[in-house]
Order: structure tokens, then C-alpha cells, then sequence
């Protein structure tokens, strides 16, 4: 699977299961979201802020991710397990991508419950 970017749809205000991601510019096609794992949300940098060594942190969007399970079913998408619903900056598109339990450990300090 490659990275790839998504339009979110009817996401639940608890995060959780339900709603949709479409492929982006695909007006038909969708997964459903059947189990969402993990939500993170690294914060927003207003310029000025430093980081621990001193230095000036570009400016960021507050940034969220899911952990999610995707159905491609009756779409006649992929289904995937475990994959990434995340944002990037600068924009925040929305993508989605596999990874594995390294790169989770990575943002684990930005995990919410």
C-alpha cells in the first residue's frame, strides 16, 4: 500500500468507529471505518516557540491522526487493517498510510484517549 490521500466524511465526534475516507477526487468510491484504535493530535507551534535545544520551531497546525480499520467493501476497495488516517502540514491534507509498531512508538508521546 502507498501513501495516499483522503477526504474524510461523517467522522463521529468521539473518534470511534463509523464515518467514511474516499479516495480523493473520487466521488463514489469509500472505505467505512470499522474500528478505530488509537487518536493522536500533535499541537499546534505559534511562531516564536523554541524547542528544547534552543532553536526556533517552524509554525504547525494543531495535526491529527487515527488508527484505524478501513472496509473497501461493496466499493470494491482494498480493506486494511492498522493503518494511518493522518494529516500533513503544511496544508492539512488528509492521508493514509500502513505502519508498523516502530513508527507507532514514534508518536506515541502524541496519543490522546
Amino acid at each position: 500500500m502507498e501513501t495516499t490521500r483522503v477526504e474524510l466524511h461523517g467522522w463521529p465526534h468521539n473518534h470511534g468507529p463509523g464515518g467514511w475516507v474516499a479516495p480523493h477526487g473520487d466521488p463514489i468510491s469509500r472505505w467505512h471505518v470499522t474500528r478505530a484504535y488509537a487518536r493522536y493530535v500533535a499541537p499546534e507551534i505559534k511562531p516564536g516557540q523554541r524547542g528544547p535545544d534552543g532553536r526556533p520551531l517552524k509554525r504547525r497546525f494543531e495535526m491529527r491522526a487515527y488508527l484505524v480499520d478501513l472496509d473497501g467493501q461493496p466499493m470494491e476497495l482494498p480493506d486494511y487493517e492498522r493503518v494511518l488516517v493522518h494529516q500533513v502540514p503544511p496544508v492539512g491534507w488528509w492521508m493514509i498510510k500502513p505502519v508498523d509498531d516502530d513508527y507507532l512508538e514514534g508518536i506515541e508521546k502524541y496519543r490522546q484517549e
